[in-house]
């Protein structure tokens, strides 16, 4: 019982924080500054890593690397695939 009043405390906390943020980014971007269009570019990497990205990307090495070292081939895409 106390667990789920701890985890909807913490979700609303996240929600008024996201809209906080929401609230600053749109307020900046009508007079958009070298700063924060960094900030935007570097969270949107940021949120591009999640699972799925980070355990196909010993594949992509591996492909961008085949003509290199094609002993190291293998061991990427089993690397891969068992991510």
């Amino acid at each position: 019982m106390i667990m789920n009043q701890v985890i909807s405390f913490l979700e609303t906390q996240a929600y008024y924080l996201q809209q906080n943020i929401y609230q600053l980014l749109s307020s900046e971007l009508k007079n958009p500054k070298p700063c924060i269009i960094i900030f935007l570019i570097i969270g949107g990497l940021i949120t591009s890593f999640n699972p799925c990205f980070i355990s196909i990307t010993p594949i992509i090495i591996s492909y961008i690397n085949y003509d290199k070292n094609k002993n190291n081939y293998k061991f990427m895409v089993i690397a891969g695939l068992i991510t």
